[in-house]
């Protein structure tokens, strides 16, 4: 498999898992009262996720030329639906705005 290959098809694998991602919080998630996990209460999911999220975000859109935010939109994970924002970009954004996590990135 050739390196364009390759990459097209890591691309590919990770999109599925934001989708899946999206999927997993809109179906076990509360979004009363915001963004995190449990809706407003920061909890050891975003403890256990957030740091490895943050990175994500920012190596891939550095080194990657993959922006997480841009894929998002581009597959409606940003849209409405039954009239709730889809949730894995408004927890991703709540995550990485989390001064608590904010801090561990060097």
């Amino acid at each position: 498999m050739g390196d364009e290959e390759a990459e097209r098809k890591a691309r590919e694998e990770l999109e599925n898992g934001l989708r899946a991602l999206d999927t997993f919080l809109l179906k076990n998630g509360s979004a009363q009262g915001g963004d995190y996990f449990l809706g407003g209460q920061f909890s050891m999911a975003e403890v256990m996720t957030g740091p490895f999220i943050l990175r994500r975000m920012v190596t891939h859109a550095e080194f990657c030329d993959f922006d997480f935010r841009e894929v998002c939109e581009r597959h409606g994970l940003k849209e409405l639906a039954y009239g709730f924002v889809q949730r894995m970009l408004a927890w991703m954004e709540a995550v990485s705005q989390r001064p608590s996590l904010v801090e561990t990135i060097p």
